[in-house]
């Protein structure tokens, strides 16, 4: 199950009270990105969904769909400049915030973009 860090909470806690909405954020495993997977981040997680992962790190819920999970395992969202260990947020995703990315995914590589990974 993934977790909030600290920096990321104040983000997401910031924009859902300027949205006006709950600060919880649905967090996924999607197609796209030149090695086939990226992920998803999208402010406010909607109705919850048969199996879904929820967790709460601070003010801040994060939910997860079984498909994503195994990917998301031990991975954290964070805020921040860019890491070697980090992916970059693609720029389809929200809340639209280039530094706001998922670290430590359970994946064995990803492109020289950082932002996409292959299925194994």
């Amino acid at each position: 199950m993934i977790r909030v860090t600290d920096s990321a909470q104040a983000y997401v806690a910031n924009l859902a009270a300027e949205r006006g909405c709950d600060p919880v954020v649905r967090v996924r495993i999607v197609g796209g990105g030149c090695q086939g997977l990226t992920w998803d981040v999208t402010l406010g997680a909607g109705a919850p969904r048969e199996g879904d992962r929820r967790r709460t790190t601070g003010r801040v819920t994060s939910v997860v769909d079984p498909a994503s999970a195994r990917y998301l395992a031990g991975a954290a969202l964070d805020f921040g400049p860019v890491t070697q260990n980090g992916l970059r947020q693609p720029s389809s995703g929200e809340p639209q915030a280039s530094d706001l990315r998922v670290i430590r995914l359970a994946v064995k590589r990803t492109c020289e973009c950082g932002e996409s990974f292959p299925a194994s």
